[in-house]
C-alpha cells in the first residue's frame, strides 16, 4: 500500500474500503472503493499542487452544490472530504466502458452512436449549465458508454475548483461545447455525417457563429436513435388505440 493509499484510506475511515487504483480519468488519482453495503464507488484524490492552493472548507461547499445534480446522463458526485493536505471526491461508479477505451479499441463509433452520445451529453450539459455548473474538462476519458447511451463523469469538479481558486462563478458554456465537438469528431473518426454541421459551428472561432447554449447544440445534433424509437412506439400505441 502506497503512502497516498494509506493516507486516503485513513481519511475515508470505515465508510469506504479502497480496493484498487484505476487508470487515470481526468484529474488526480482514481481508486475503486466499496461501501459498507457492498456498492462500488470511485474515490478521486486531487493532485497535491491543487490541494495546496485551495481552501478545503470552500471546496467542500462547492462540491455539495455539485452533488445535488441529478440527470440520467450525469455520473453523480456524492461528496468531498479530507483535510488541507489531502482532498478527495467520491462519485458513483460509471456504468459501461469509457469512451476513450472504445475509441482505442475500435477507432470510432457509428454515426447513430455518435449522435446519441452527443445528444445525451449536451442534454446533461444544458441541465448543469442552468444550475450554474459547467464541466471544464470534457474529453473521451470523462465520458462513458452505457448500452449505447452517453454518460458524463466528473461534471462540476473542475467548475468547483475554478470557483474556489479564482472566485469566478461564470459558466463557460462555449468551452464545454467546444470540447464536446472535439470529442464528436473523434467519435466520427473521419466519417461524413449531417451532424458535422453542428460540430463545425461549435468549433467556430467566431463567437457569432457559436451556439449560445448546450440546448441549442443538442437540438442541432438531430434526433438520436433513442428518441426515434420512443416516437415509433408512440405511433404503434396510437395506431392500436384507433384500431
Amino acid at each position: 500500500m502506497t503512502d497516498l493509499t494509506a493516507r486516503l484510506q485513513e481519511a475515508l475511515g470505515a465508510r469506504y474500503q479502497l480496493e484498487r487504483e484505476l487508470p487515470l480519468g481526468g484529474l488526480g488519482r482514481l481508486f475503486l472503493a466499496r461501501t459498507g453495503r457492498g456498492a462500488h464507488v470511485v474515490v478521486q484524490a486531487l493532485p497535491p499542487d491543487i490541494v495546496s492552493r485551495i481552501d478545503a472548507g470552500r471546496f467542500h461547499e462547492a462540491i455539495t452544490r455539485v452533488s445535488k445534480l441529478r440527470h440520467r446522463a450525469i455520473v453523480p458526485i456524492l461528496e468531498a472530504g479530507g483535510s488541507q493536505d489531502l482532498l478527495y471526491v467520491v462519485s458513483a461508479r460509471p456504468k459501461g466502458e469509457s469512451l476513450h477505451s472504445r475509441l482505442v479499441r475500435e477507432g470510432g463509433l457509428t454515426v447513430d452512436e455518435t449522435v446519441q452520445v452527443l445528444w445525451d451529453v449536451a442534454d446533461a450539459l444544458a441541465y448543469a449549465h442552468e444550475a450554474g455548473i459547467c464541466h471544464g474538462d470534457l474529453k473521451a476519458d470523462t465520458l462513458y458508454l452505457d448500452n449505447g447511451r452517453g454518460q458524463v463523469a466528473e461534471l462540476g469538479l473542475r467548475c468547483a475548483l475554478t470557483q474556489v481558486l479564482e472566485g469566478s462563478h461564470e459558466v463557460d458554456v462555449r468551452a464545454d461545447l467546444h470540447a464536446l465537438a472535439v470529442v464528436g469528431q473523434q467519435m466520427l473518426g473521419g466519417q461524413s455525417a449531417p451532424v458535422e454541421a453542428a460540430l463545425s459551428r461549435a468549433l467556430s472561432i467566431d463567437p457569432a457563429e457559436q451556439f449560445a447554449s448546450a440546448a441549442a447544440f443538442r437540438d442541432a445534433v438531430g434526433s438520436p436513435p433513442s428518441r426515434q424509437r420512443r416516437r415509433a412506439r408512440r405511433r404503434v400505441l396510437a395506431a392500436g388505440l384507433l384500431a
